[in-house]
């Protein structure tokens, strides 16, 4: 693998890790928060299970960039 390979290997993990708190920090964090302080339409259930849902797909993008990151190692 050469060094410009590994780069773009670091910046797509690093692109995927940035997509991960995104995802986590508006579509699981604020919607909850709009939830909980009834500034929203959506109910504190829908809030959770919206919040859940982002919290999942967050963990799976972080954990793909992890996983994009392991191949550096070899």
């Amino acid at each position: 693998m050469t060094e410009g390979d590994r780069e773009r290997l670091k910046l797509t993990a690093n692109f995927l890790n940035i997509l991960a708190a995104g995802t986590v920090i508006t579509g699981g964090v604020a919607p909850l928060i709009a939830a909980i302080f009834q500034t929203s339409v959506v109910s504190l259930a829908g809030g959770l299970l919206g919040s859940l849902i982002c919290l999942a797909v967050g963990y799976l993008l972080h954990s793909a960039g992890r996983s994009l990151l392991r191949r550096l190692d070899r």
